[in-house]
């Protein structure tokens, strides 16, 4: 085996091991995220924090990009809390 072959598998394992904490980091903090939500009296949807985390897990940005969507961006319906500071 050359080196430059060598460097390419490693270079490709780099990336998937890289790519791979990166989704562990983006799960959690979709978890940490979900658990403040719940702390704040709102309610999940669709599934719970915890399903949210997993689907990230495998689903990765786009998955982020809906659970944004659906619980942060002005889409979501405004609750008791909210609509008490207008």
């Amino acid at each position: 085996m050359t080196f430059s072959v060598f460097f390419m598998n490693f270079h490709a394992y780099i990336q998937i091991l890289g790519g791979f904490i990166i989704q562990i980091f983006f799960a959690l903090a979709v978890l940490s995220d979900a658990v403040q939500i719940q702390d704040k009296g709102q309610k999940m949807v669709f599934v719970s924090g915890k399903i949210w985390a997993l689907a990230t897990l495998f689903g990765g940005v786009f998955v982020i990009l809906a659970y944004w969507i659906i619980h942060h961006s002005t889409l979501r319906p405004p609750t008791s809390d909210s609509a008490s500071l207008d």
